[in-house]
């Protein structure tokens, strides 16, 4: 359900986007949102994919009530997730035209 919910909203915000991107700049600049959406959605479910499977290391160590488990799990979970968000922005920054 978690997955459906996140689709969900996402193309709800992409559709709303585009709206009111063509009311208030043109057409031009729903063309170039809706160019970008599938590299964005791809980066998305990627984050959320990884961060998702950090719950499940996290929940494990939880459920065998390992508590150096946790913090251990938990602390590596956010330093990953601040490595793969670098990582992201630093390609950003790469591809991004001069």
């Amino acid at each position: 359900m978690p997955i459906f919910i996140s689709s969900f909203l996402g193309n709800a915000f992409n559709i709303i986007n585009s709206l009111v991107l063509k009311v208030t700049v043109g057409g031009n600049a729903v063309t170039a949102i809706n160019l970008t959406n599938s590299i964005s959605s791809l980066l998305f479910n990627f984050a959320f994919g990884a961060t998702s499977g950090f719950a499940v290391i996290l929940g494990n160590k939880f459920g065998e009530k390992d508590g150096k488990g946790i913090k251990e799990s938990f602390s590596h979970s956010i330093s990953l997730s601040i490595i793969i968000g670098l990582l992201i922005t630093l390609i950003g920054i790469i591809a991004l035209p001069s």
